[in-house]
């Protein structure tokens, strides 16, 4: 217990050194606060509990942001800090750590301190450092009696309002002279301080890129499961943090449930257009999808209307009109993906307004910058009326008013696909930058088989694996296959 109040009074006095010091050379150049990015760190106390800091931190970020001042976001901040090994607070006042955090989060102040409560008297130390140099420009000291919420209420708001309107900034010291090896000339080094600023990782293409994905059945497929399914993708960035993509599918899903005895089915087409937004810990797209539903026909026997009889039910071609949504939480690299399509609320087909599909994944993915992975569930819905159900002579139409009843009295009037909850598995990994390789496993039939028809068939849906390549012009910052999905 008395080594760790050791340690934490080492690291106050620390910070409260690097406050008390100001810069003692005339060179530089002059900083206008009010219209320079600020980055507030967290504040090092021996004596307030951790949760009331990170609260006094946001309530300062929201009292200069109210004040006119351009502020970076706290969380961002945090993640910067622990991202460049700079996590604890004994590192948080060093030169090197206070620069590297202003190139992260692109800001041109820095600011923190200490906090500290002797009975009622809550005392804070804060300084303002510069962004290119690590130094203090700026410090004050506030002393506010009352409980810590006295100081959260009135510190902040103090604060904002006696920050100066200019600093000067001292120059960045200059780099440490290389060390030549012998019979080698030595290697340039860089300014880190005139270095640009590092793009905060928003999971946007940084540049066109475009993607292929083929999926194939496992054993043999069923008569009414596609045996094989492509994809392709194309993203392109309209904004530092959105992009536009576009996707063609054949087929959209390439598991099938189809009624009874089924003749061969060719796969639907899909097109979809989206556009999303990301930031740090969240993203949101939104697009629209159309779906082409391919001809076919399905045969069976009717054992009630006309016994025995041989019949067909007849499915033209038909359209489905979707809008998307897709959700992403947590890192680009590491977080929770989310996407459901749903038909729209107006209806393109007038004679068949309930053909629809609807489809919907959920997935967590984890991992880091070159190879990371992901579990999840999948799920598609789809339905279809037929045209017309036929035997002998006698077609019955759909909502043909004089055999209406008669149309319902067939089984095959309806067709229905459907995956329920398949499960998947992805692994990507990120090869010279600008490729992404990731290989999928799609674990059909292991939650809800397709029951056969005749129970000594092995009439179940099929597993299928496949791979996703994906092409950047721009340096990819880590595996994503960029589909909005993973």
């Amino acid at each position: 217990m008395r080594g760790q109040s050791g340690r934490a009074a080492g690291v106050l006095a620390v910070i409260a050194l690097a406050v008390a010091g100001m810069p003692g050379t005339a060179s530089g150049a002059t900083i206008t606060v009010a219209g320079t990015r600020i980055a507030v760190m967290p504040f090092a106390s021996q004596s307030i509990a951790e949760r009331d800091l990170h609260l006094i931190a946001t309530a300062i970020d929201k009292a200069l942001a109210s004040a006119g001042f351009t502020v970076a976001h706290g969380g961002d901040v945090s993640a910067a800090l622990r991202a460049v090994g700079c996590g604890e607070p004994v590192s948080w006042v060093r030169e090197s750590c206070l620069r590297t955090l202003a190139r992260e989060v692109d800001a041109g102040l820095v600011l923190g301190g200490t906090v500290n409560a002797i009975g009622a008297l809550h005392e804070a130390q804060v300084a303002l450092y510069g962004g290119r140099s690590g130094t203090a420009l700026w410090s004050t000291e506030y002393q506010v009696r009352g409980g810590i919420e006295e100081f959260y209420l009135q510190m902040p708001g103090k604060l904002a309002a006696d920050l100066p309107k200019e600093v000067k900034e001292p120059d960045p010291p200059p780099p440490p002279p290389p060390v030549a090896l012998p019979g080698r000339e030595p290697a340039p080094v860089a300014d880190s301080a005139a270095l640009p600023p590092v793009d905060r990782d928003c999971g946007i293409a940084p540049g066109f890129a475009v993607g292929v994905s083929g999926m194939f059945a496992l054993g043999d497929p069923i008569t009414s499961q596609s045996p094989y399914s492509l994809r392709l993708h194309a993203v392109y960035p309209t904004s530092k943090v959105s992009q536009a993509r576009l996707k063609v599918g054949l087929p959209l899903n390439h598991n099938h449930k189809l009624d009874l005895y089924s003749d061969k089915k060719y796969p639907d087409v899909y097109v979809g257009a989206e556009h999303e937004w990301g930031w740090p810990g969240f993203a949101i797209g939104v697009g629209l999808g159309y779906t082409y539903m391919q001809y076919f026909v399905l045969r069976g026997y009717e054992d009630g209307f006309y016994p025995d009889s041989l019949y067909y039910a007849q499915y033209d071609p038909a359209h489905g009109f979707n809008v998307c949504l897709n959700l992403r939480g947590g890192r680009p690299n590491a977080g929770f993906y989310g996407r459901i399509s749903w038909p729209l609320p107006f209806i393109f087909e007038d004679h068949d307004p309930d053909n629809y599909f609807v489809e919907g994944s959920a997935m967590a993915a984890f991992g880091g910058k070159h190879v990371k992975g992901g579990v999840g569930v999948m799920g598609m819905y789809k339905r279809r009326e037929a045209d017309f159900v036929k035997m002998a002579d006698t077609t019955y139409y759909y909502r043909d008013q004089g055999a209406e009843s008669d149309y319902h009295e067939f089984d095959l009037n309806e067709a229905q696909e459907f995956m329920a909850l398949l499960p998947f598995v992805r692994i990507a990994a990120l090869i010279a930058g600008h490729v992404v390789v990731s290989f999928n496993l799609e674990l059909g039939g292991t939650i809800f088989p397709r029951s056969p028809v005749d129970p000594d068939d092995a009439d179940y849906w099929q597993p299928s694996m496949g791979l996703d390549i994906v092409y950047s012009i721009g340096k990819l910052k880590g595996a994503d296959v960029m589909d909005g999905t993973f």
